[in-house]
């Protein structure tokens, strides 16, 4: 959802935040609605409009954040363009569409930093974060920087019990990976 961009414009930062998703609009415009009237806050518009086919020119922002969801971990917006569509190939197509217009839309030597996890199919680990990573080199973007970021949850016992059922660890984390154009 738009969190980033509330924070982004918390921190003074201008932007749009852009999602095709009506419930993370809608949830991203009363974020910005809860905000904005506070001293020293960015600007930012919130579009209906789908990452894979961007409405800007070429070389417009100086960064993009980027949060798709996770190949079929999370329900979306179920509509015909949702990269959460559950084919394994269909993703990696999408997620590439989407790379390639934030790498189109991005000025020369900027930033743009995505966020993933990791899935598991037959418990087995599909490292999502190394797919990523491809993607991002075969459209031309450069491995910029890798964090991995912890993500506190107040559920994160009850998913710690269901993970150690099936032997293996919970995932309490998403990677933060920057590339530079």
């Amino acid at each position: 959802w738009s969190t980033f961009s509330t924070m982004a414009a918390y921190f003074g930062y201008n932007g749009i935040g852009c999602d095709i998703w009506d419930t993370a609009l809608e949830y991203s415009k009363q974020q910005y609605e809860a905000i904005k009237g506070l001293p020293n806050i960015g600007d930012y518009q919130i579009m209906n409009c789908d990452g894979m086919n961007l409405p800007f020119n070429d070389e417009t922002f100086d960064y993009v954040y980027c949060n798709p969801p996770f190949l079929d971990i999370e329900l979306y917006s179920g509509k015909e363009n949702d990269i959460a569509d559950g084919d394994f190939d269909m993703f990696l197509n999408k997620l590439t569409r989407l790379l390639s217009e934030n790498f189109r839309v991005l000025k020369k030597g900027m930033l743009c930093t995505m966020t993933i996890n990791d899935k598991r199919d037959n418990g087995k680990v599909i490292p999502m974060q190394k797919y990523l990573i491809d993607c991002a080199f075969n459209v031309g973007f450069q491995l910029h920087d890798f964090v991995i970021a912890e993500n506190p949850t107040g559920g994160s016992m009850i998913m710690r019990k269901r993970e150690y059922k099936y032997r293996r660890t919970a995932k309490m984390h998403e990677y933060v990976i920057t590339f530079q154009k």
